[in-house]
């Protein structure tokens, strides 16, 4: 339904310098319901990932990896061995040493991994990216990262 209301509005002009009235309609309507189910279904999509650090921690301890600053706040942590793993919302990230980049190239974990050679070229130590898209995935990737003698206890 519409309302309708009245508003006089003054204008006035610079030659005749008269200020004169006008007279005003505007239509006034309901408010229109917005319908959120669309964002809903496209922030889905984004998912987080499913581990938190603790759970991740726990991963790193099962496969005997030893991190260098276990205590840290925030979703980074460095192995022993140089490697470092950086949970993000959608994914995790491994900047990775040479050694480690070389193992991970063997093992082919498949598709829901994407190893990227020197593109992280501001770090000498972990030149080398690893994006992973699955905590299963991340699983295996942390057992190779445990074959490295370089990354687990002595």
């Amino acid at each position: 339904m519409a309302n309708k209301t009245k508003a006089t509005a003054i204008v006035a002009t610079k030659e005749t310098k008269k200020v004169a009235t006008k007279k005003v309609e505007a239509k006034v309507s309901a408010p229109k319901k917005v319908e959120k189910a669309e964002t809903q279904k496209e922030n889905s999509s984004k998912k987080d990932t499913a581990l938190s650090m603790d759970e991740v921690m726990k991963l790193f301890a099962e496969n005997k990896i030893v991190i260098k600053n276990p205590g840290a706040k925030g979703a980074y942590r460095i192995m022993k061995g140089g490697s470092s793993l950086n949970l993000r919302r959608s994914q995790y990230v491994i900047y990775t040493t040479d050694a480690d980049y070389e193992a991970l190239e063997k093992a082919k974990l498949g598709d829901k991994v994407t190893l990227e050679k020197g593109t992280n070229s501001s770090d000498k130590v972990r030149p080398n990216v690893v994006k992973i898209g699955d905590t299963d995935t991340l699983k295996a990737a942390l057992k190779v990262y445990a074959s490295n003698s370089a990354n687990v206890a002595a």
